[in-house]
């Protein structure tokens, strides 16, 4: 028996200190922050393993261990990966997406072939299985097969082999001498692969066991032909294709797979087998659980580990080396915000579109502007799961709090589970769900006395705060009981405000006139439905978000299901001429007609950025930036036209410091470089980055530490005018180029910045080297 050494390493992908971390993200405007927690399949090619990992694509250099990720950024052209496969004799990837998209990567790049994705197929196309022959590539799918022409990058051919030409899904596709093998259920489908493949009467269905099979991989090594069956998670062989009597081979299989003429066989038993033929093979035990692995054919077993990443075993010494990259725990972003420098990130939300499933484990994803941590947690006496919202305390940034749509309200110090508050120990109030007793606590919002409003749903006391002190009171609303709540927010008013999403939306205001234990001067105000600046009515069937605008506190912007809308005085809420905005877009065709911005979309999310311009992120839409007042269209990104990763945006939080914007989307968090920081009272630390600015660098410069409004001048050294702007916020940005728009040439230039009143000034100096 070896002896078994588990040295675990995570490998994290560090960025260089502060200053420089927020010079290096200027080299490209986007970039993706994607989980890679749970490692589900791999495949080798002589110098690197790609992993599968929640449906993003990582590699693992053999020799120097370095890690590269792949996404939309660097080429890819989708989201939500479902399968990959290595062509050895063509040196091609196989990249295969949740919706049929499918990309071709090799030394020569990546080419897309969206064919299959955009077929018009009844029922699913999900491919679940890649096998190559010669110039071919037969992807099994749940219509039946589809070839490629590897050489060509196109689809030659699709087989419908079911009985009477219907479609049947396929799991596995292989060819033994001359003949084609599609396994489907408990059917092995065959056919000379000289036949006319496309006639359904030239297949025909072997039942080689029992009813109650299923053949979930078949493939021929060493000539021999191998059926793994998933329900008895055995492997059968047969050695003669004219009799196909099956024999068994190996029991307790999860997996197996070819890779560079090795057999290798995962078992649920933790042990990886490799044949280099059936005389001769090598096994180890895994100090883990995982889903697939081969041979690397020197001295390295590689597995799939789920959660611990792509693991490395050496054969020899059996020490574990563990790999993946850095990033949050979920792809499904419901709840951000920045907050002392850090993003808090709740995963699980009740309503994350795609998930198929609400009631999944969570974590906090936690990033510090260098890596992302996870705060979970494990071991307490209800799920933690469906999280809605967080909220950091303002007078300890080392203590926040988490509400869950199932479990109450969780805290949290140093990034550890401290305290759950429930019904066992607090007001919070339960009420019975589709699966038990839940504790349903929604939104969360610190007021300016440092105490923690609580909003719970489909309860009586559905508005609740726990003191500074430690104590707790609760509030009976009765236009409010026993509804579904969402978002909270405290306006400079002191007002709280509720948004109900569904069922009898609306929105909530509650004033207790700074006195939460006097409930006799308290006064609400529900609204389902708003008069408009133009003497209408507005309704919605939803609404989304709420959030203040930066330059008048008073304001509030409010995303519906039918766009954004605006209360000009939230002061008003309790006056009769309480009215919203409705933002109008003129059409300039000369009409004189507008239309209101987003009428027909649903906006999930609004985020403020330093120059007081509201990020809109819709949910079929993708993402939108409006100047202050909603009327000019700075950005619209959706997956067509940048590297978004879905056009269904759930949250937008912006970093002050760098102006970084990050979109969370049902498909991951993807982060944009923005032009605007939260504006300084005066000037501090002026400074530009990229410093210099190097000949291969095509993006903006950024001039920051300035206050709102900053006019700069860009100058050469003999002081002529080479560009002039004015700041968003405390940052203003240079293209790099002049006023005719031509790229400038080598030399040192100047950023002349004065503020709008004269009081501040300051001057940097920018280096631009070019070729």
């Amino acid at each position: 028996m070896l002896r078994r050494k588990y040295i675990i390493f995570i490998l994290l992908l560090w960025i260089l200190p502060s200053a420089l971390l927020k010079a290096s993200f200027t080299n490209q405007r986007w970039r993706a922050h994607l989980s890679y927690h749970d490692v589900t399949n791999i495949v080798q090619t002589p110098n690197r393993v790609f992993a599968l990992a929640s449906g993003s694509l990582f590699s693992f250099d053999k020799q120097d261990q370095s890690i590269e990720r792949y996404s939309k950024i660097n080429g890819l052209s989708d989201n939500n990966i479902v399968n990959i496969s290595y062509s050895e004799k063509d040196d091609i990837l196989f990249i295969v997406y949740e919706n049929s998209n499918i990309d071709i990567m090799s030394s020569r790049g990546i080419f897309n072939m969206p064919d299959l994705a955009k077929k018009n197929v009844p029922g699913s196309k999900r491919v679940n299985d890649i096998y190559f022959n010669n110039d071919f590539a037969y992807l099994s799918t749940d219509f039946g097969i589809a070839k490629v022409n590897v050489k060509k990058r196109e689809f030659s051919d699709t087989y419908i082999i079911g009985e009477n030409g219907t479609s049947v899904g396929v799991s596995s596709t292989t060819i033994w001498n001359d003949s084609i093998y599609a396994a489907s259920g408990n059917v092995i489908y065959s056919a000379s692969i000289n036949a006319n493949l496309s006639d359904f009467r030239n297949w025909n269905a072997n039942l080689p066991m029992g009813k109650n099979e299923k053949f979930q991989t078949i493939m021929v090594f060493d000539n021999k032909f191998f059926l793994l069956e998933s329900t008895q998670k055995k492997v059968y062989v047969a050695e003669n294709r004219h009799d196909f009597n099956f024999n068994l081979f190996v029991d307790d299989v999860i997996s197996m797979n070819i890779s560079f003429n090795k057999l290798n066989f995962a078992k649920s038993t933790k042990e990886i087998f490799s044949y280099s033929d059936l005389l001769n093979s090598i096994s180890i035990i895994a100090p883990f659980e995982f889903t697939s692995g081969f041979y690397d054919g020197s001295k390295n077993f590689y597995i799939a580990a789920s959660h611990e990443g792509l693991v490395r075993l050496n054969h020899t010494t059996a020490q574990a080396d563990a790999f993946k990259p850095n990033g949050p725990a979920l792809n499904d972003p419901f709840t951000m915000k920045f907050t002392q420098d850090r993003l808090y990130v709740s995963t699980s939300g009740t309503w994350v579109s795609g998930n198929g499933n609400s009631f999944i484990p969570a974590s906090v994803s936690i990033y510090n502007g260098r890596f992302w941590l996870s705060a979970n947690a494990d071991g307490v006496d209800m799920p933690f799961m469906s999280l809605i919202d967080i909220e950091v305390n303002p007078a300890d940034n080392e203590r926040f709090c988490v509400s869950s749509f199932i479990g109450g309200l969780f805290e949290f110090k140093k990034d550890e589970f401290y305290h759950r508050y429930g019904a066992h120990n607090s007001p919070i109030q339960s009420h019975t769900g589709v699966i038990g007793d839940f504790e349903s606590v929604a939104g969360l919002a610190y007021d300016r006395e440092g105490n923690l409003w609580v909003a719970q749903s489909y309860v009586s006391d559905v508005l609740k705060v726990l003191k500074k002190d430690g104590t707790w009171k609760s509030f009976s609303i009765s236009e409010m009981a026993r509804r579904e709540v969402f978002r909270l927010v405290i306006d400079n008013n002191n007002f709280k405000w509720i948004n109900i999403p569904r069922s009898g939306p609306g929105i909530f205001v509650f004033d207790d006139n700074g006195t939460i234990d006097n409930i006799v001067d308290d006064r609400s105000q529900f609204f389902n439905s708003f008069p408009d600046q133009d003497g209408g009515r507005f309704t919605s069937t939803a609404y989304r978000c709420m959030v203040l605008d930066k330059e008048d506190p008073q304001k509030m912007w409010i995303g519906t299901a039918n766009g954004p809308i605006i209360i000009p005085d939230t002061r008003k809420a309790f006056s009769s001429d309480f009215s919203i905005t409705r933002i109008k877009i003129s059409r300039n065709d000369g009409t004189g007609l507008a239309d209101y911005l987003l009428e027909n979309e649903r906006v999930n999310a609004i985020a403020v950025d330093g120059g007081n311009r509201k990020w809109l992120g819709t949910s079929s839409s993708g993402a939108l930036l409006v100047s202050a007042d909603g009327t000019e269209t700075i950005y619209h990104f959706t997956t067509e036209n940048s590297p978004l990763l879905s056009d269904n945006i759930l949250s937008i939080a912006i970093d002050p410091e760098s102006g970084e914007v990050f979109f969370g989307t049902d498909q991951g968090i993807i982060s944009f470089m923005g032009d605007a920081t939260e504006g300084n009272t005066k000037f501090k630390n002026v400074r530009a980055y990229p410093n210099p600015v190097r000949e291969s660098y095509e993006g903006i410069i950024s001039i920051v530490g300035l206050v709102d409004r900053t006019n700069v001048k860009i100058t050469d050294t003999v002081g002529n005018l080479v560009y002039e702007t004015t700041s968003n916020g405390g940052m203003a940005t240079w293209d790099g180029k002049n006023i005719n728009g031509h790229r400038v040439s080598t030399g040192v230039y100047f950023a002349l910045c004065s503020s709008e009143d004269g009081k501040e000034q300051a001057i940097c100096k920018i280096l631009v080297i070019n070729k």
